[in-house]
C-alpha cells in the first residue's frame, strides 16, 4: 500500500482495499499495467463513494473520475474482453483482436488538438485522461487511447508497455510476444479501422488477411482494396463526379460508425490520392452549442458543398448561402488552419 499525503491511495491486492475501508480516503488508484483482478472487482461491487484514477511505472493519474462513470468503462472494458476470452487466439491474435475492438469504438476529439482548437486546455483535455471517462465518451487522444490498449492487453496477460517513438512526446505501444519487440501505433490507425482498411501502424502484421479473418476484422478484402477499384472507375469529366465519389464510398464504408475527424482524415487521403488534380477541399467546422462545439465536415468543388448527415445516413449537399449566414451570425466556425471560400467569400479560422 501506498498514499500520498494520506489523501489518494494505490489499491495493489485486497489487503489495500481491506485497509481503504478504515480510511477516509475517497481517492483511489489502480494498477493498470499489473492486474489484480480482485481490485478491480472490489469497486465494481463498492457503493462508496470512491473517485478513481489510473497508476502506471510508478506515476499516479491526475483526472479522477466518479465510481458509477468507473463501472460504465470497465463494464465496456469486460465485454471486449469477454469476447476475446471466447476465442481460441494465440497472443499476436489476441493483441490485433483488442487493436481493432478498441480502435472500432473510440474517436480523436478535435477540441483535444492543440493545432486546431483554439480553445484547447487543460480542463478540455481532462476527462479524456482518465481511461474510464475516455472510453465511455468515446473520445481519445494520444495518451489515454495508448492506457486504454495497454490496460487491455494486460488484462488479457500480454506484456505491453507505453513508450514515445519521438523527442515531442508521441505515444505509441510497444508488445513482447514470442521474445519479440512489436510496436503498434493505434492513434493513426483509427481512421483506417473504422473503414475497414489495412492498417499501417501494427507493426508487420497489417495485411495478414488470415489473421484478420479469423479475429472477424474482414470477410474477404479490406475496404481500402475495393475502394481502390472504385476510384480507377470513377468519371472525372462529370459535373458531379465528387458526389459520385461520396456515394460510392459510403457504400462500402459504414460511414455512420466513423469519428468525424476519421471522417476528414479518410476523405482527406481519398482525394490526395486519387483526385490531386483537382481543387477538392475538406474542411473542419463546427456549430456552436451553449459553451461546446459540434464537429463537422465539410467537402467542396465548384461552389458545391457536402456534409454527412448521420441522421439521414448520407451525404447531403450544404445550402452555401445558408452557411455563409451561419458563418456570419457566429451559428457555425472553423478549427485552426482551415480556410474556404464560398462563392467568393473567403472564410478563416477564428482568431
Amino acid at each position: 500500500m501506498k498514499d500520498i499525503g494520506s489523501l489518494v491511495m494505490l489499491l495493489r491486492d485486497m489487503d489495500d482495499c481491506k485497509k481503504l475501508k478504515d480510511t477516509d480516503i475517497r481517492h483511489v488508484n489502480i494498477d493498470i499495467k499489473n492486474i489484480n483482478v480482485d481490485v478491480i472487482k472490489y469497486l465494481l461491487d463498492s457503493d462508496n463513494k470512491y473517485l478513481v484514477s489510473d497508476y502506471i511505472d510508478d506515476k499516479y493519474g491526475y483526472v479522477y473520475v466518479t465510481l458509477d462513470r468507473y463501472k460504465e468503462g470497465q463494464g465496456i472494458i469486460n465485454n471486449i474482453l469477454s469476447l476475446a476470452m471466447d476465442k481460441d487466439y494465440d497472443e499476436l491474435e489476441v493483441a490485433r483482436y483488442l487493436y481493432i475492438k478498441l480502435g472500432k469504438i473510440v474517436n480523436i476529439d478535435i477540441n483535444c488538438i492543440s493545432s486546431k482548437s483554439d480553445l484547447y486546455s487543460f480542463n478540455n483535455i481532462s476527462n479524456i485522461n482518465n481511461i474510464w471517462e475516455s472510453i465511455s465518451i468515446g473520445k481519445v487522444n494520444n495518451i489515454s487511447v495508448c492506457k486504454l490498449y495497454l490496460y487491455l492487453c494486460s488484462m488479457m496477460g500480454l506484456d505491453c508497455e507505453i513508450v514515445s517513438n519521438n523527442d515531442s512526446g508521441y505515444l505509441v505501444n510497444k508488445l513482447n510476444i514470442d521474445g519479440k519487440s512489436i510496436f503498434v501505433d493505434i492513434t493513426k490507425d483509427l481512421y483506417l479501422i473504422q473503414c475497414g482498411f489495412k492498417t499501417r501502424y501494427f507493426d508487420n502484421y497489417n495485411d495478414d488477411i488470415e489473421l484478420d479473418k479469423k479475429i472477424g476484422y474482414i470477410n474477404n478484402d479490406y475496404n481500402d482494396i475495393i475502394i481502390d477499384t472504385i476510384m480507377k472507375k470513377i468519371d472525372y469529366s462529370l459535373d458531379n463526379f465528387l458526389y459520385n465519389i461520396l456515394v460510392v464510398t459510403s457504400n462500402f464504408i459504414d460511414i455512420n460508425n466513423i469519428g468525424t475527424y476519421e471522417l476528414y482524415t479518410l476523405y482527406k487521403e481519398i482525394f490526395d490520392k486519387y483526385c490531386s488534380n483537382y481543387d477538392i477541399k475538406v474542411n473542419n467546422m463546427y456549430i456552436r452549442e451553449l459553451e461546446e462545439r459540434s464537429h463537422f465536415v465539410i467537402i467542396n468543388h465548384n461552389n458545391k458543398y457536402y456534409s454527412y448527415n448521420y441522421d439521414k445516413c448520407c451525404f447531403v449537399e450544404v445550402d452555401n448561402i445558408d452557411l455563409v449566414n451561419n458563418i456570419n451570425n457566429n451559428n457555425i466556425g472553423m478549427y485552426l488552419d482551415e480556410d474556404i471560400v464560398i462563392n467568393g467569400y473567403e472564410v478563416l479560422e477564428e482568431v
